[in-house]
Order: C-alpha cells, then sequence, then structure tokens
C-alpha cells in the first residue's frame, strides 16, 4: 500500500465513513492526479470492494470554489436520485459521504473504462457495445426529468432540486433558472467564453478579438435552430445528460462489450432532448477533437478508436437501432447535432482564436456538409 501521507490519511478516512473498524487491505488509484481528486479502488478486509472520489472542495478564487462544490453536490445528488427513481440506470450507489472533504464512497463496478476495453473487443463485442449503449441512453432518455436547465444540486423527496450550471472548467459556471430559455442559456455560455479569454489572452488582443467575432457569429447562426426548438415539444422537453460521456467514463465488460455504468457524474445538466441525445463517443468523437476541425495553433492530439468506415458504419448502427426503438430519440439524435456541437465549440479551450469554430460554422452550421455528423 502507498505510505505517502496524505494518501495514507485519505484511506483511513474513507475507511471510517464505513464505519465497523474496517482496514484496507489494497487501493488501486485509477486516476491518481493527487489525493484530493481522485478515483480510487478499494479493497477492504471484509472482502468488499468499494469506490472512493475525491473532489477538491476549496479554492483561493470564489467562482472556482462555487464550480467545485458544485461538482460534489452534482454527483452526490444525481446518483442518490437515480437509485430512487431509475434503479435500473447502471451507476455506483452512494454509500457514505464526506462532504467537508469532498469524499464520496460508492459500490464497485467491475469492468474496464472503454477507452482501453473497447480497442481489444472482437467484431461482434463492439457491436453489441453500441447496441448495450442505446439501451442505456434510452432509459437515461426517458427518465422524468426537471423541465429546466440547472445542474442537480440537492434533493427533496423524491425530487431533484437544479442549481447553477456546471461547466466542464469553472469558467463555464453560470446562473440559470426557471425562466432560462435556449437563447438565454447560449448567450450565458458565449459570455463565459467571452469573459474567460479577456483574462487568458489579456496580451494577446488580436487572438481575443477574433474569438468575440467569431462566436458571436456562431450564436447568430444558431437562431434559426433556436427558433424551431422552442416551437416543439418533442426537441424542447428537458432531459438528464450526462456531459461528459468519454470513453473513460463508460465501463464496459472486456469481453461481451456490455456497458456497465457510467462513472464521474459530476458533470450532468437538464439539456433539451435534442441536446441530450448523443453518440457513444467512441464511434463519435467530439467536434474540438476531430482532423477535419483543429485549429492550427493547438496541441490538442487527435486520436479516434477506429478507421472512418467503421466509425461511420456504427454510427449507422446506432441511428437504425434508435429509429427502431426509439424515433423521438433518433429525431433528436439527428436534428441537435449541432446545437450539441456548438456548445461544445463555445465551451472548449483548444481553439483560442476560434479558427477551427469558424471553419465549422461555415461548413457545417451555415452550410451544408454530406457527412451530417462531420466525424
Amino acid at each position: 500500500m502507498h505510505t505517502n501521507s496524505a494518501w495514507t490519511s485519505l484511506i483511513e478516512s474513507a475507511c471510517a465513513l464505513l464505519g465497523n473498524k474496517l482496514q484496507a487491505t489494497m487501493a488501486v488509484a485509477r486516476k491518481p492526479f493527487n489525493s484530493n481528486d481522485v478515483v480510487m479502488e478499494l479493497h477492504l478486509d471484509d472482502n468488499r470492494t468499494v469506490f472512493v472520489r475525491v473532489l477538491t472542495q476549496q479554492s483561493s478564487d470564489n467562482s472556482t470554489t462555487r464550480w467545485l462544490q458544485g461538482r460534489h453536490t452534482s454527483e452526490i445528488s444525481i446518483l442518490q436520485w437515480l437509485e430512487m427513481v431509475a434503479p435500473n440506470v447502471p451507476v455506483s450507489r452512494v454509500l457514505a459521504v464526506d462532504s467537508v472533504n469532498g469524499i464520496i464512497v460508492t459500490t464497485y463496478i467491475p469492468g474496464l473504462d472503454a477507452f482501453h476495453a473497447y480497442p481489444l473487443l472482437k467484431a461482434s463485442a463492439k457491436e453489441h457495445s453500441v447496441v448495450s449503449w442505446a439501451q442505456l441512453a434510452l432509459k437515461l432518455f426517458r427518465t422524468s426529468s426537471p423541465q429546466c436547465f440547472g445542474t442537480p444540486h440537492a434533493i427533496e423527496g423524491t425530487m431533484l432540486r437544479l442549481g447553477v450550471h456546471i461547466g466542464l472548467s469553472p469558467g463555464h459556471c453560470f446562473d440559470v433558472g426557471g425562466s432560462t430559455n435556449l437563447r438565454t442559456f447560449f448567450a450565458s455560455a458565449v459570455e463565459s467564453r467571452i469573459s474567460r479569454s479577456a483574462i487568458l489572452y489579456a496580451n494577446e488582443p488580436e487572438t481575443h478579438s477574433l474569438l468575440c467575432q467569431r462566436v458571436a457569429r456562431l450564436f447568430e447562426g444558431l437562431e434559426s435552430l433556436m427558433v424551431e426548438l422552442d416551437s416543439d415539444p418533442a426537441l424542447s422537453r428537458f432531459v438528464l445528460t450526462h456531459t461528459d460521456p468519454r470513453p473513460d467514463n463508460v465501463i464496459l465488460d472486456p469481453v461481451s462489450g456490455e456497458v456497465l455504468a457510467i462513472v464521474d457524474w459530476e458533470y450532468v445538466s437538464c439539456f433539451p432532448a435534442a441536446m441530450a441525445a448523443q453518440y457513444p463517443e467512441w464511434i463519435r468523437s467530439p467536434i474540438v477533437g476531430t482532423q477535419r476541425y483543429r485549429n492550427s495553433k493547438t496541441t490538442l492530439l487527435h486520436y479516434t478508436l477506429e478507421p472512418k468506415a467503421e466509425r461511420e458504419r456504427l454510427c449507422n448502427l446506432y441511428e437504425e437501432y434508435m429509429q427502431r426503438h426509439d424515433p423521438e430519440y433518433h429525431r433528436c439524435l439527428i436534428w441537435g447535432i449541432r446545437l450539441r456541437d456548438a456548445y461544445v465549440w463555445i465551451t472548449s479551450p483548444n481553439d483560442p482564436d476560434g479558427e477551427a469554430m469558424d471553419k465549422w460554422v461555415t461548413e457545417h452550421l451555415l452550410g451544408v456538409t454530406a457527412d451530417h455528423r462531420c466525424a
């Protein structure tokens, strides 16, 4: 076992939360960033294995502290709520919480994250992973959710109470409420991006100026989509959405490809259905990570888990499954792809002057591309 005092203290604290004078026999850090931000697999002397999740709670910056604390309360709230109202959704169950130190102890989920498991699967198991993801996606899509923007903050009875929108970085944490519509939501996201750019590129005024012009063009290009969504209840109803479904946050059976669980639920939002429907990321990467739309000034690495032709085939398989089993999801999946990609562009840190975003706006948002997925 690791003898570093910070790690030892964390392990002892997790054991104490579970009570009965438990001791750890082995600890494996799955995400070993540091002892204040970690996912740990903890083996106990009563033959149980649990996950220990630690999310840092404090920062010298107030806005960052709000974001950190929001992530923590979001993960606790959503896991406890899903256990109550949607027990068929495969997630870890909360066993113990220390909110002061940001510790969450949950049930252990066997398996391997999709980033490592998927490339080793046989062809039939790869296809099954896509179908299995589709089945899970439909469960979440049909789970009754609060009908407004926001990130889970607390539970009242069986009701999920929402708070501020928690984005993937402190710069994209902003207030939302019952009066927030799609237009004001995107306007807040754009304002956050511009504010962050002004700070990061204070000494590069041209970079900041280009970003402002380009993100304004993107926002203007969304107008017709926002009008159409507002007039269509099937597209605009709110759905609970895991906003960070990267392959390393999806646990697969390493043989069958079955999706065993989604983890890291600190990034969850209620989004319109058209923004909630999504492809598994191992067959359709986020738009910022594609070779076609890459800022020449960044060092962001591009990777895929399959050749393009195979990804296209599996995307077709996914769409066909959704068309057969839930045509409404299928419509949201296809129709909403530009809204989802626009949100990714607005919140991305990897396109400082908006060069790649502007190319996407020209070719895809305002133009017509042969490949609607831009994969």
